[in-house]
């Protein structure tokens, strides 16, 4: 029974914020086959994000605390994590006719990085209703801020072909920044070394997730206000 309330609680928190930010598009909403596709797409993506965190996990080793923990954070957990999210994002949505407002970046960064959430909250709080009832509250939001932020980025990319690149990598700068700034105090506050001194750390993971909602809902906002007073379609890029 205990294990099922604990999946229950880390499915329940995925649903809701995917809810919240399928209501956010207001202009035209996505459909819903696209949706699901969107957050199996990001169930699929923990697998390749596992395999080569893993990998470097073993390969980059460091006895100084801090440098392990940024590596864990920042690399590993990071970098590899919202990469994963991207590739499974370039491969089943950039290219659909569907994507075809910036605000749909958001989106479907978000919807995947809930898809990956979601797996992730029922592989560390199965069994466990305390782990699941803090996780619906700090990680998972997390993964939908970041990589909704990330996701507007991948839509400006859609309406500028020439700075494509750039607006790729400047949303991957961001969701690797707030992803690998979270888990850097959190694994520092808990690291065995550490935590005897900093301990504190922890409770900075707050901070950061509010600025992250409220940079996020700025994103969405604006990306509207483009919307509005943009056709945009995956061919042409921007036509007033």
């Amino acid at each position: 029974m205990i294990t099922f309330i604990s999946i229950g609680l880390a499915i329940l928190p995925a649903l809701l914020l995917i809810l919240y930010f399928y209501r956010k598009d207001k202009l035209k909403k996505e459909p819903k086959g696209m949706i699901i596709k969107a957050f199996f797409l990001g169930v699929l993506s923990i697998v390749p994000a596992v395999a080569v965190g893993l990998g470097l996990t073993y390969v980059l080793k460091s006895d100084n605390p801090w440098i392990s923990v940024f590596i864990q954070s920042f690399i590993i957990a990071g970098l590899i994590e919202e990469l994963s999210k991207y590739f499974v994002f370039r491969i089943g949505i950039y290219k659909n006719k569907h994507f075809d407002e910036i605000v749909d970046g958001i989106v479907y960064m978000a919807i995947i990085s809930l898809g990956f959430a979601c797996l992730e909250n029922i592989m560390y709080s199965a069994g466990d209703i305390t782990t699941g009832i803090l996780r619906a509250f700090t990680a998972v939001p997390g993964h939908a801020i970041w990589s909704g932020i990330m996701g507007f980025y991948f839509g400006l990319a859609l309406t500028n072909k020439e700075k494509q690149t750039s607006l790729f990598l400047r949303g991957i700068f961001w969701g690797v920044l707030y992803h690998g700034g979270y888990d850097f105090v959190l694994f520092a506050g808990i690291d065995p070394v550490l935590r005897e001194s900093y301990s504190w750390l922890v409770f900075l993971i707050f901070p950061i997730l509010i600025v992250g909602a409220i940079h996020v809902n700025v994103l969405i906002k604006k990306a509207l206000k483009l919307d509005g007073e943009n056709t945009i379609t995956p061919e042409t890029g921007i036509n007033g």
